[in-house]
């Protein structure tokens, strides 16, 4: 916890960084099952496919409009409009088998299978 000036509430972090005792970082090295509080941050990688689709929404749906005047309705009907955009007209490269080709999501899962 720091020491906040006079009249002003303490910061407190939300999960103190503590080094390991070094009997836990031998073992993790070692393959033993660690405690799921040991993540570090950023190393996740099963996040990485949302944080392009949030992020790629946020730069062609979001950013560089004027969303004064938009009701709730609106906003929503207009994100449900750009997803299904997105998932049914925008063309992708995808590389199966050494072929690259431009399809969209919609008709790449359709011709695997994976979609009905």
């Amino acid at each position: 916890m720091r020491h906040a000036p006079r009249g002003r509430a303490a910061v407190l972090p939300l999960r103190p960084r503590v080094p390991l005792p070094l009997a836990r970082v031998e073992a993790g090295l070692r393959g033993a099952r660690r405690h799921p509080l040991d993540v570090q941050e950023g190393t996740s990688p099963d996040n990485a496919a949302a944080e392009g689709f949030f992020g790629r929404l946020k730069n062609e749906f979001f950013y560089g409009r004027d969303w004064r005047g938009v009701t709730a309705e609106e906003f929503m009907g207009l994100l449900d409009a750009w997803m299904r955009f997105y998932r049914e007209g925008r063309l992708r490269l995808f590389d199966d088998g050494g072929g690259k080709y431009y399809d969209t999501i919609d008709n790449r899962r359709r011709r695997l299978g994976l979609a009905a």
